[in-house]
């Protein structure tokens, strides 16, 4: 797991930010921005290379169009700001990659301590796909226990205990409870997984929760691990499919196994800004 998220201490900080003035808290907070600096001045040294040798008619990735638009743009009300960029640039290092490995870190974790689904998994991957066919989302309809898994994974570790801060923009009374305008509200998507009304038994592993008595794969608008409403990720789309062609493509080719013959403690994790196992060590075995 990359450090910038390794240390239980960030979720604390995050709900009172205030803490982080105290020791030994501070530490958690420099070493934060220390990892958070060494991102963006990685990001910056990419986005001097795309400078130096921008050419406007050579467009080829999101940094050369944003070049483009601080150099011919007309949208005077946007900013196009150097900063703006570096940010866009870490949003995408920190939200897009981070949070999919760690996901598919899971996915192997629990696999590895419910080894009786990578059989039915397997088989279903051998018979659809063989050893050389290309996953595609195209595939997911055929391939339900695989689908349901890595919908269970995401429930029962959910990777974002907690959504991205609001404030509300009015008082509201939710459920007799009055909050007051301005007020800074958290999503518990780490409770609402395992409520026990949506989720019956929710601490027991069990991907069948999305199978059908048809065996078919459904999925439930009540797992929301990408959150919810207006400001949900933007990137659901694009870390499903991340998520379930690395996932079927891994496993099309190789076993995965325990590195020291033992499965990893699904309840050994760091719980931060994220949540993520604390030890993933795995062997790779040549299926084919």
């Amino acid at each position: 797991m990359n450090d910038l998220f390794a240390d239980d201490n960030l979720l604390l900080i995050n709900l009172f930010p205030f803490l982080g003035k105290f020791l030994p808290l501070r530490k958690t907070v420099e070493r934060f921005e220390s990892n958070m600096k060494y991102i963006l001045d990685t990001m910056q040294t990419n986005i001097d290379a795309h400078r130096e040798n921008f050419d406007s008619d050579n467009i080829d990735d999101f940094i050369d169009a944003f070049l483009y638009e601080q150099k011919f743009g007309k949208k005077k009300d946007v900013d196009y700001s150097n900063e703006q960029l570096q940010a866009f640039c870490r949003d995408f290092f920190v939200a897009g990659s981070e949070t999919s490995s760690t996901t598919l870190c899971w996915c192997f974790v629990l696999l590895m301590n419910y080894p009786e689904y990578e059989k039915i998994i397997l088989k279903e991957i051998d018979e659809n796909l063989g050893s050389d066919g290309v996953p595609t989302m195209a595939n997911r309809e055929d391939l339900p226990m695989t689908c349901a898994f890595i919908e269970e994974c995401m429930r029962f570790k959910t990777l974002v205990p907690l959504a991205v801060q609001h404030m509300a923009t009015s008082t509201t009374k939710l459920m007799g409870h009055v909050i007051p305008k301005g007020t800074t509200v958290y999503a518990n998507l780490r409770g609402a997984h395992a409520d026990p009304v949506d989720w019956p038994n929710p601490k027991l592993f069990n991907p069948r929760r999305f199978i059908d008595e048809g065996g078919k794969f459904v999925q439930s608008n009540k797992l929301i691990p990408f959150s919810i409403g207006t400001r949900f990720c933007l990137g659901e789309s694009l870390a499903r499919a991340e998520i379930f062609i690395f996932f079927v493509k891994i496993l099309q080719k190789f076993h995965v196994t325990p590195a020291n013959g033992v499965p990893p403690d699904i309840n050994d994790e760091i719980v931060s800004l994220v949540v993520a196992a604390r030890s993933c060590e795995v062997k790779l075995e040549a299926r084919h």
